[in-house]
């Protein structure tokens, strides 16, 4: 499950929860970004974050 967040006053607030299927060559930052977006129809930009609110960005580990 994916939680759905809109920035409001610089902090995160909690809108929705969605959940994707990714498959193994989707599982990475680009990937589920991409997959993302698509499946909610997004024009603007998303970001991922981890469930302490910090940005998960697309590096070694996270391949």
């Amino acid at each position: 499950a994916i939680n759905i967040v809109e920035v409001q006053d610089e902090k995160p607030v909690p809108k929705s929860v969605v959940v994707v299927r990714f498959s193994e060559t989707e599982a990475n930052v680009p990937g589920i970004v991409q997959k993302l977006q698509v499946d909610l129809k997004a024009t603007e930009c998303l970001i991922l974050l981890d469930s302490n609110w910090n940005e998960i960005i697309d590096s070694e580990g996270t391949r």
